[in-house]
């Protein structure tokens, strides 16, 4: 008979909780459990399930709250500041929940993939069970690998700059076998860089295959808006990675392979606003499903809270990225009187995730379903990556054909040098704000940043501390710290803190 562990059993690691709702939803499976092929079908949609904490809320908008695009406003109630202040340490409760969030996901990784191995050794597997099981199993194989990637982007520094990938103690720990143990003596030291993205890129190559080996035999076709792990996604997370690898020539072949499918066009302008209010567009790749009931965590708290309240408002320099013909700008910025107790100032708020209204009854909960993949990355990553490898007709290309779809009587231009290095990054910049991908950005450019001005007349409403801070590019705090809990609990990364810390 099934037995079913609710939550997080025994893992590896020690994870701290906090308030905040950061822990992965989902089920652990006991020994007995993963029996059947129907086992397998339901431990995977209950990684899917975690998935969709991962996705959101926090996980998603920390990091660019600790950057440039947002400002503070009176009367957040504290919520995020030691990321805005730029004061976070190891001991910071966010640090580890989301340290330990990712990791809990590995841990049930490890655990099935240990089983499955086994199982499709088994001669007398079906074609059709085959089937199901590289389908499962290379979903999971993505799923610990979008984690580490994950954990790579926040608590590592950037493998393009890192002068020596061989060093250890600056990569993450990888554990690849679900061995609980209470001897701290054998839990994993902290990997070297090479080594850490060696394995996120092997469970990528052996997801892709497994799923294609599942298209192939089922004759599936990927196809816009799946709820499920494709061999595009796939693709698209390998691009991701390739790109912040400085592995610019694989980049650019799997981001083109993507868009020349033609399955994932941009969405017209006048459906774009739909993309992000109903969640219903024909670029998204991977949207993670969500219903009423289980959808995961808010990640349009951050910016609105009601009608006229918000915890962090868009910086100047952010609102004057946009051309006001651009169709992110007005399905983004919402113009409105703001009140807290400072006064009221009319000031504009970021409402890329105002609420689906399939996902909450009543007033918003500014819960929308997750987009971790979307076409419009893959002509970014196109355009850098062409114009690393000294391309600019082919990155002037890519980045027009995007600034077509979304700006409205846009005429092409062809830039040169600096200029078009600048807009390729400015772009990137408009497109994936507030999707928590500004770190690695910033760490794979070698840039730093000033937190730009305030809206004219809003300074009674917005927190006078910080709203000017700066980072120059080496600055340690784009390395996230190890948490102090973790520290304490393995001997073997006693010495292995991120510097600064």
């Amino acid at each position: 008979m099934k037995k079913i562990y609710i939550a997080l059993t025994t893992i590896l690691f020690t994870f701290a909780s906090c308030s905040m709702e950061l822990t992965p939803e989902g089920e652990i499976l006991d020994e007995e459990a993963l029996e059947t092929v129907d086992d397998y079908e339901s431990f995977t949609n209950g990684v899917y399930a975690m998935m969709r904490s991962v996705t959101s809320g926090d996980f998603v908008v920390l990091s660019d709250i600790q950057l440039d695009d947002f400002h503070a406003v009176i009367g957040n109630g504290n919520r995020r500041m030691d990321f805005y202040n730029g004061s976070f340490n190891p001991s910071t409760g966010e640090i580890a929940s989301i340290y330990g969030g990712y990791y809990a996901i590995i841990s049930q990784t490890n655990f099935f993939l240990d089983k499955a191995e086994a199982r499709l050794k088994d001669k007398n597997l079906t074609k059709e069970n085959r089937a199901r099981m590289n389908r499962y199993v290379g979903a999971v194989r993505f799923f610990r690998a979008y984690c580490y990637n994950s954990l790579a982007d926040k608590f590592c520094g950037s493998y393009k700059r890192t002068a020596d990938l061989d060093a250890p103690g600056k990569g993450l720990s990888l554990q690849l076998t679900y061995s609980p143990t209470a001897d701290n003596t054998k839990y994993p030291a902290r990997s070297s860089m090479r080594a850490t993205y060696a394995q996120i890129l092997s469970d990528l190559n052996s997801a892709l295959t497994d799923i294609q080996e599942y298209e192939k035999s089922e004759n599936v076709v990927p196809a816009h808006n799946s709820n499920y792990i494709t061999s595009d996604a796939v693709k698209a997370l390998l691009a991701r990675v390739s790109l912040n690898m400085g592995e610019d020539s694989l980049a650019f072949v799997l981001a083109k392979d993507i868009i020349d499918t033609g399955r994932y066009p941009l969405v017209e302008r006048n459906a774009f606003k739909n993309l992000w209010l109903t969640d219903n567009g024909t670029e998204v790749i991977w949207q993670v499903q969500a219903d009423y009931t289980y959808h995961g965590s808010s990640t349009g708290t951050a910016f609105a809270s009601n009608t006229q309240n918000s915890d962090y408002v868009p910086t100047n320099e952010c609102i004057y990225l946009f051309d006001e013909n651009d169709s992110r700008w007005s399905a983004w910025f919402e113009e409105t009187p703001v009140s807290n107790s400072g006064g009221t100032a009319s000031m504009y708020r970021f409402m890329k995730y105002p609420g689906n209204s399939e996902l909450y009854s009543g007033n918003s909960n500014f819960v929308n379903k997750a987009k971790p993949f979307r076409s419009a990355e893959m002509y970014l990553i196109a355009a850098e990556a062409s114009y690393n490898r000294h391309e600019e007709d082919n990155a002037n290309f890519y980045l027009n054909l995007i600034k077509g779809n979304r700006i409205n009587r846009y005429r092409g231009v062809e830039l040169a040098g600096v200029e078009l290095l600048a807009e390729i990054q400015n772009e990137r910049h408009r497109e994936m704000m507030g999707e928590g991908f500004r770190i690695s950005d910033l760490k794979r450019w070698n840039l730093g940043f000033t937190r730009g001005e305030v809206w004219e007349n809003s300074d009674n409403v917005i927190v006078s501390n910080y709203k000017h801070l700066h980072y120059d590019a080496d600055d340690y705090r784009l390395v996230w710290p190890i948490p102090q809990h973790e520290i304490d609990a393995n001997p073997q990364i006693k010495g292995q803190q991120n510097s600064g810390y």
